[in-house]
């Protein structure tokens, strides 16, 4: 089995007897054997934003968008200093 990204700190996916971690472990799962393109610390941070922010629908797709878009910042900024 893949070893899962550590939960964001602060996060209720944070404790281990979860059912967000159990969900956690089976996207993980799904990720590393369909996906092995994606990014396990990005797919582990959406689904703790998307957790965190579950009473508030438009909230949690603001920080995911944030989050995916800093992830793609970093990422264009990263192969720009590798070349």
């Amino acid at each position: 089995m893949t070893e899962l990204p550590a939960p964001l700190a602060g996060s209720a996916a944070a404790d281990s007897s979860s059912p967000e971690n159990s969900l956690a472990t089976t996207v993980e799962e799904i990720r590393a054997a369909r996906y092995i393109e994606l990014d396990p610390v990005l797919v582990r941070k959406i689904l703790d934003l998307q957790h965190d922010y579950r009473e508030d629908p438009a909230r949690a797709q603001s920080e995911t968008e944030k989050a995916v878009n800093q992830w793609v910042s970093r990422h264009i900024a990263e192969m720009g200093t590798a070349q």
